[in-house]
């Protein structure tokens, strides 16, 4: 009993200290790379393109804890369904001065947009603290392969951000947990991230209307009348899913949410979420720190909900971070084979949400890596809800 209890705690150890700070991955790009590294090729029927940019909201002043004076500056990429020939894929990080040249991805900057797609929906991709969207490359290309358009957004202060001129702002320590507060009573955890979730989801929503002008006309030729903004959908990574829930939550466009080990605020997570919802977390998590929150947005649904735990997962298994830097985990599961899991397991779910259907499909046999917990095509009850 002992041991166990020894183990268990180590385990909630590591993951309390990787969901704060996502073991500052932009540190260990630094280093020279003598391999090679290829993303997954996405699943989908299409090319995926991509856009970054540079964006200044004039009406907010920075963070304070972010080293740099005037207004609010954030950084964005865009995946989408695209039109490619034979142009060679862009650069991992095109703006980090070659540190990630060792990586090989599938999109292609500048690529026009597919003409297959009529209008694909935008899906929006909250990074965890700590780290930065690039990270999220192959799920955010294996959505965009199914016709979705996937915005993420760095955000100073939360993550790790690099501009086009060459600085750089590292996240705020702030907003890094210490491992008694991951440990409870939950409510402390809840108020200890208010300031990061409402600086978050005033930078996702800055970047959505950046994105809406943009959709409408594009000085670039190709987004013109290309994105959907009535059904959007959002996923979020620790404590980018309390960003993207927030968001969930708040905005009644979002039809569809998923978490990897990151929950909605208490009010939105309470409030009952009208959007679909799939909240995922690693074996690597013990059970009594994963369920209890995940089960409140179970318990107070509004609409479809699932739980899933991964099993041989970590908690940055759905980053291209294991692959990347492989001697830094250690997770059961090859970090190819986990991204490929959770691009199919993605996608099907906001295929199946915009389309109205079942998730899980009861007629599709899941891999042997995904457990279904609860899931639910119904209401919860209100006495469930207490």
């Amino acid at each position: 009993m002992l041991k166990m209890i020894v183990i268990r705690l180590a385990a909630i150890v590591t993951i309390a200290l990787s969901i704060g700070a996502l073991n500052n991955p932009p540190a260990l790009a630094l280093q020279e790379e003598s391999r090679s590294v290829q993303l997954p090729r996405p699943s989908g029927p299409y090319s995926v393109g991509v856009a970054t940019w540079h964006w200044i909201d004039a009406s907010r002043a920075q963070d304070s804890a972010v080293p740099a004076e005037g207004n609010r500056e954030i950084m964005v990429q865009l995946w989408y369904p695209a039109q490619v020939s034979e142009t060679e894929p862009t650069p991992y990080r095109p703006i980090s001065q070659g540190r990630f040249k060792f990586v090989t991805q599938n999109s292609v900057a500048g690529a026009p947009f597919s003409d297959q797609v009529r209008s694909a929906p935008v899906i929006v991709l909250c990074p965890g603290r700590g780290t930065s969207m690039h990270y999220y490359s192959a799920i955010a290309e294996g959505l965009a392969s199914r016709g979705f358009a996937v915005l993420a957004v760095d955000s100073p202060g939360v993550g790790y951000v690099e501009y086009p001129d060459g600085r750089i702002v590292n996240p705020d320590e702030a907003y890094q947990p210490s491992f008694e507060l991951i440990t409870g009573p939950y409510d402390r955890v809840d108020s200890f991230f208010e300031p990061a979730v409402k600086l978050g989801l005033e930078d996702i929503r800055f970047a959505v209307n950046q994105l809406r002008a943009i959709a409408r006309s594009d000085p670039a030729g190709r987004l013109t009348g290309r994105l959907s903004f009535e059904k959007m959908g959002a996923f979020g990574h620790s404590l980018g899913g309390r960003i993207c829930g927030a968001y969930a939550g708040t905005n009644n466009n979002v039809v569809a949410f998923a978490s990897m080990e990151g929950v909605a605020p208490p009010a939105e997570r309470r409030g009952g979420l009208k959007a679909a919802s799939l909240m995922l977390y690693s074996s690597e998590l013990p059970e009594e720190m994963a369920l209890p929150n995940i089960r409140e947005i179970f318990d107070y649904r509004r609409a479809p909900s699932a739980i899933i735990r991964l099993e041989g997962f970590g908690h940055n298994s759905v980053t291209d971070r294991p692959l990347l830097f492989p001697e830094s985990f250690s997770y059961p599961i090859d970090p190819t084979t986990a991204l490929s899991v959770f691009d199919a397991l993605l996608g099907e779910f906001y295929e199946a949400r915009f389309a109205g259907r079942s998730f899980p499909n009861p007629h599709v046999q899941l891999p042997r890596t995904v457990t279904i917990i609860e899931a639910s095509e119904d209401q919860a009850e209100p006495s469930q809800a207490g």
